[in-house]
C-alpha cells in the first residue's frame, strides 16, 4: 500500500503534497504511539522507525477505501 500518492499524518510539508480523498482513494492510516522523545529517527534499513532515545514504541495501521457513503475500513474485524 505504500504507493502514491501520499497521505501525510501530519499537515502536508508543502502544497503540492495535500491531496483531496476521492471516491476509490485507498489509503492509510499508521499513528506511532511513543513513551520517549517525539523525534524520530530512520534506522539504516532505510524502513525501520524508532524514537531517537530508544524508547518503547508501537506502530499501527489501517487500511481506508473513500467510499460514496463514507470511509470503509478494510483491515477492520470482520
Amino acid at each position: 500500500m505504500h504507493e502514491p500518492p501520499t497521505v501525510f499524518n501530519w499537515p502536508a510539508p508543502d502544497r503540492t503534497a495535500q491531496r483531496e480523498l476521492t471516491e476509490g482513494l485507498v489509503f492509510t492510516i499508521e499513528p506511532m504511539i511513543m513513551a520517549g522523545s517525539p523525534s524520530l529517527f530512520t534506522q539504516r534499513d532505510g524502513w525501520t522507525v524508532s524514537d531517537r532515545n530508544g524508547a518503547l514504541s508501537t506502530h499501527e495501521e489501517h487500511t481506508v477505501m473513500v467510499c460514496p457513503d463514507g470511509p470503509f475500513v478494510l483491515t477492520a474485524p470482520a
